[in-house]
């Protein structure tokens, strides 16, 4: 099997790729932007719109290409009811601001952090929210309800017309999860939705066929899909498949994902947005994040940085600290805070600095995980060379940078492969030392370090 379309559902944009698996390479990828509407009150994924994106760019890619296999791989926190006539109810948007009004209620009866390893999460981002929520404004909801799925194999139903979760999607904080037990947790019968959810699956196990009558063009009938993947753990897959232990993968996007495999035990704490995710295997994978693509976009501007702006940062001690969005990621409910002064907007010294700041944001969810070993990056932040260096100068080790525009396309793809196949990821290595960036990145920490029950709101 060589030629993979992979459908990528992502919070900010939706892309399907064409991804030669001999080459591990994309071949070719058409994408746009996601973008929520409101359907009634609740801000939600507009399904049609992207269901009608998806038919399309299959047709597109298969008019030159043979397409052998189709994987989907979605971001978290999504989930949809579908009724027993057919219809479905749109995916909750998990940023809406009516999930926060009910949030009180939900958190008394949501399982422990020690049962789950999912932290309660700000807005919809636990998926036993949404639904609490949904169940709330309309408990007629569970007479016409017949299952439950995880975002991955919503689209997976939608292709096929076969029902399914999968480990990665349903162990992602959702809070209806026990990864130590690998059973749903108590929440799913405290919400009365027993029966309703499919048993995981793997997501690389057969889910269907592509159905004629899904996508009208005899080139691409018949085509096989698998169960499918959560996005961030679809970036872990081609390390799994080549790397051995201990490592840790840099997932980057709308969020920066960190993940640990192999890494030191260690306690995590829910208050820091870490938690239990569950990769490919089934296996409990420790993770910390935030939302350091959305952070970037905020703050840093299209100026990018001269040594000028270096010399300007080190001559001023110019400095970020937590955080820009702050109800999520290591430091919450801390406002940002420039020192001594803030820079211009769209300046080059803002982005330097923001660049600086996400690096050692990154940095301290590595050692929430207990991290120990390689480093390897992927995403969008494989372009910011000066969020690579200072990674690499404040751990102390060589980064592994992913030559793939996306790691979530690539893994996805790699689904279809035997879980032996021996993988050879190149890799870019980046080994930086700087004086004067260690120096600013050990001020950045005492300064952290100094006020640190202020900055961990104790």
């Amino acid at each position: 099997m060589k030629n993979i379309a992979v459908i990528d559902v992502g919070k900010t944009n939706i892309k399907v790729a064409l991804v030669n698996l001999e080459l591990f390479e994309e071949q070719k990828i058409v994408s746009i932007p996601n973008e929520s509407v409101y359907s009634g009150q609740l801000l939600t994924f507009n399904t049609e719109f992207i269901w009608e994106f998806i038919c399309n760019s299959l047709k597109e890619l298969s008019a030159s290409i043979q397409i052998e296999g189709i994987g989907v791989t979605t971001h978290g926190a999504a989930a949809v009811l579908i009724m027993k006539d057919g219809t479905y109810a749109e995916p909750l948007d998990y940023e809406d601001p009516t999930i926060d009004s009910i949030a009180g209620e939900y958190s008394k009866i949501r399982p422990h952090f020690e049962e789950t390893g999912s932290p309660h999460l700000a807005g919809g981002l636990n998926i036993g929210s949404q639904l609490y929520l949904q169940f709330k404004l309309a408990p007629k909801l569970r007479e016409k309800l017949l299952h439950i799925v995880t975002y991955p194999q919503f689209w997976g139903w939608k292709l096929t017309g076969k029902f399914a979760t999968d480990f990665t999607s349903l162990g992602c904080h959702t809070d209806l999860w026990s990864p130590k037990n690998r059973d749903f947790s108590t929440l799913v019968k405290i919400l009365k939705i027993d029966g309703k959810i499919p048993f995981p699956k793997k997501p690389n196990e057969f889910l269907g066929n592509l159905s004629l009558p899904t996508i009208d063009n005899d080139k691409i009938s018949r085509i096989p899909v698998s169960v499918g993947i959560h996005d961030s753990n679809a970036s872990l897959v081609p390390h799994l498949y080549s790397q051995t232990t201990p490592f840790s993968v840099i997932s980057t996007g709308t969020w920066v994902v960190v993940l640990s495999v192999g890494g030191k035990k260690i306690q995590l704490d829910p208050a820091r947005d870490t938690l239990l995710n569950v990769n490919l295997f089934g296996k409990e994978t420790p993770s910390a994040r935030f939302m350091g693509g959305r952070e970037y976009e905020i703050e840093a501007g299209d100026t990018l940085p001269e040594h000028k702006d270096h010399e300007k940062m080190f001559e001023d001690g110019l400095i970020l600290l937590p955080s820009i969005i702050n109800d999520v990621g290591p430091f919450q409910k801390c406002n940002p805070r420039w020192e001594p002064y803030v820079p211009e907007q769209n300046s080059g010294l803002r982005n330097l600095v923001t660049s600086y700041y996400l690096a050692m944001i990154t940095c301290e969810c590595l050692e929430q995980i207990g991290h120990i070993g390689k480093i390897i990056l992927e995403g969008p932040f494989t372009k910011n060379r000066h969020f690579m260096n200072m990674l690499s100068v404040m751990t102390e080790t060589k980064i592994l940078v992913s030559k793939s525009a996306t790691g979530t396309t690539i893994g996805t793809s790699m689904l279809f492969l035997n879980e032996l196949y021996d993988t050879r990821i190149n890799y870019e290595v980046l080994d930086h030392n700087d004086k004067k960036l260690l120096n600013f990145g050990k001020r950045w920490q005492e300064k952290i370090n100094l006020h640190r029950n202020f900055f961990l709101n104790k």
